[in-house]
């Protein structure tokens, strides 16, 4: 829409097998054990809120060890992926939901920034836009808009009552004494 982003090729579709099994197998194994491990223990020990920090933590530590990670881009990321991905998780309560939206993510950052990319591109403008060296995964834009997505899907949680309280407030809610 900027004129940030422009197509200047394309390589062999099959370039496309390398990134399903790639992104595929990625996102299964890390929601696996992210959400359907990690998040699920601590969110019974300690509520919905902390395991959404926490997720976001540990995603953005992971993503800390990319090799062309930056402290803002790790960061970035643990917003985007780890609360938007949680998020899709207490919607659920099932791991297809943000298991999807894992591996869409990576197979779209992968197709169009990656080092196997089906689209050969140029994205220029200001890093704040543009995402810098981190592509349109380290954008102020998606930031927002994945933020906007999970509020959403916390809120869609919360009208369903997916949502589980820490296990003090739960019990100064059955004892108001």
């Amino acid at each position: 829409m900027l004129g940030y982003y422009r197509v200047t090729g394309a390589n062999a579709w099959t370039v496309a097998f390398v990134l399903l099994a790639n992104d595929g197998a990625g996102a299964f194994v890390e929601e696996i054990i992210l959400r359907g491990i990690i998040f699920r223990i601590t969110e019974e020990r300690l509520g919905t809120c902390l395991a959404l920090a926490i997720s976001a933590l540990l995603f953005a530590l992971l993503h800390l060890a990319s090799p062309d990670a930056t402290l803002t881009s790790a960061i970035v990321a643990g917003f985007e992926g780890g609360i938007l991905l949680s998020a899709a998780y207490v919607l659920t309560r099932r791991l297809w939901l943000p298991i999807g939206i894992h591996f869409a993510w990576d197979f779209s950052q992968d197709a169009v920034a990656g080092a196997n990319e089906l689209v050969r591109a140029n994205l220029t403008g200001p890093s704040l836009l543009s995402g810098g060296d981190a592509a349109i995964e380290g954008s102020i834009l998606t930031l927002l808009l994945c933020l906007m997505v999970s509020a959403y899907l916390l809120l869609l949680g919360v009208q369903r009552g997916h949502i589980v309280q820490p296990p003090w407030r739960a019990a100064r809610q059955r004892d108001p004494a």
